[in-house]
């Protein structure tokens, strides 16, 4: 058995009002407005449409194929703060996880982003 002293319990209640108070306010918005824009398709990258509901996934991996193009694994999680993980490729099963992706129009296993935002975490 974990015994805590009074102080733990303390730091872990003011834990839990600090992420009470962020997932309030966390969402594909808040997130649009804080990171920085790029204009480039590469790891690092957030795919975002902000919104409510909005969405977002996030290039984790980026490779060359046997055609010499640039391919690229995506993540993905729910608000509030959930698990993320590797989306899969229906579109083009004998590449999945990986995926080709270029501005315009860009279609995942969960989200097709018509109108979005590319940007990066400083």
């Amino acid at each position: 058995m974990v015994h805590t002293s009074s102080t733990d319990s303390i730091s872990h209640v003011s834990l839990r009002k600090y992420l009470n108070l962020v997932y309030d306010y966390a969402n594909t918005v808040s997130l649009c407005r804080e990171l920085k824009f790029t204009d480039r398709i590469e790891s690092g990258t957030v795919i975002i449409f902000p919104g409510n509901p909005g969405h977002c996934c996030m290039v984790v991996d980026e490779a060359i194929d046997e055609k010499s193009d640039t391919v690229f694994k995506i993540v993905e999680g729910y608000m509030p703060a959930q698990s993320i993980y590797i989306l899969s490729n229906p579109y083009e099963p004998d590449l999945s996880p990986w995926y080709h992706l270029k501005k315009g129009e860009i279609t995942t296993a969960s989200c097709i982003f018509r109108s979005y935002y590319l940007k990066k975490f400083e």
